[in-house]
């Protein structure tokens, strides 16, 4: 039972500490100490070690507090888990108990773990570094980025187009190729009338409706179809079985489009991430040449020649290493005899 709980409040701790927005690492490296955490407020103590404060009431609330306001994922575990508050207090407790044992046993001076623990502290702070050149370099997406994205997008973009533009189509399967060119010259210049001549014949018509790009329709009917320019456009079509078809593309469907403020926010979040990385790729050059930042581009280099010239080598080996093949033996004609 004690192994259970041990794990389930793990949990919960580990489902926190990687929330993204989380700021449990945000102190210095200090203050990661269970005995330096919690301050020594006169309010309700929940948590002594050897006599002395490590958890206070006003100090679990405002970890819980700051947690579930940095991330919606942690809010919406506060509300659906009844008890919530009482495992993430067992799963502290636990932390705060192997905590001490660590410190006691002087497993934090042992080489490996400073090891350990200088490179999280590192990567924490390349983390919060990264946060606060996003905030200080705010990003924002004009209504204007947002309409011209739309103008050019509006016929590709599914979540703009509500009905996708293509064109509408119908065919004649035919089994006989001949027959086919037959109906073709028939269809060519009266495609409009393509479903009356069929009946005339007693010969089924497929309907495709609108062919867009995405329809799954067999790909060189759905090229031909897509390649109409005038219409009605009428044309013999082989599909991938092979299978003769008389294809007439009736007309384009020019589809229809969402209106520019129903879909304004939705192309704005989209479009943040691209803002982001045309900030980052316009203010890091200008940072390195202000910084003088050098790299060594001949280290690199270096490796891409030895990593080259260790395949090439290798290919060599395999090559050499392959048993030659037998070399081929004439075989002499038999001469016969005639009888006599």
């Amino acid at each position: 039972m004690v192994t259970k709980n041990f794990f389930k409040n793990a949990v919960i701790v580990l489902a926190l500490l990687s929330l993204p927005s989380c700021k449990w690492f945000s102190q210095n490296q200090d203050s990661l100490d269970c005995d330096t955490c919690c301050s020594s407020d006169t309010n309700t103590t929940l948590l002594t070690v050897n006599g002395k404060t490590a958890l206070t009431q006003r100090d679990f609330d405002n970890l819980i507090e700051e947690i579930t306001q940095a991330n919606e994922q942690a809010k919406l575990m506060l509300q659906l888990i009844p008890d919530f508050r009482e495992q993430f207090f067992k799963a502290k407790k636990q932390a705060i108990v192997i905590s001490e044992w660590a410190k006691r046993n002087g497993i934090r001076n042992t080489p490996e773990y400073k090891k350990k623990e200088n490179r999280m502290m590192e990567a924490i702070k390349e983390s919060l570094d990264s946060e606060e050149f996003v905030k200080h370099h705010s990003v924002e997406v004009s209504d204007e980025d947002a309409l011209r994205y739309y103008e050019e997008n509006k016929d590709k973009d599914p979540r703009i187009a509500s009905n996708t533009p293509g064109v509408l189509a119908v065919g004649v399967r035919f089994e006989d190729g001949a027959k086919a060119s037959e109906f073709a010259k028939k269809v060519k210049n009266n495609g409009a009338k393509v479903e009356a001549l069929a009946k005339e014949q007693k010969l089924p018509v497929t309907s495709f409706g609108v062919i867009t790009q995405d329809s799954m329709v067999d790909n060189a009917i759905k090229a031909k179809v897509l390649s109409s320019k005038q219409f009605p456009d009428t044309a013999m079509v082989k599909d991938a079985q092979g299978t003769a078809w008389v294809v007439v593309s009736k007309s384009k469907d020019k589809g229809a489009h969402k209106k520019f403020e129903e879909v304004k926010e939705t192309i704005k979040h989209m479009l943040k991430p691209r803002k982001l990385e045309e900030m980052v790729n316009t203010e890091l050059p200008k940072l390195e040449t202000e910084y003088k930042i050098e790299e060594n581009s001949k280290y690199f280099e270096n490796l891409r020649n030895k990593a080259a010239h260790d395949q090439a080598a290798q290919a060599q080996e395999m090559a050499q290493a392959m048993p030659a093949a037998p070399e081929a033996k004439t075989v002499k004609p038999v001469k016969h005899t005639a009888a006599a």
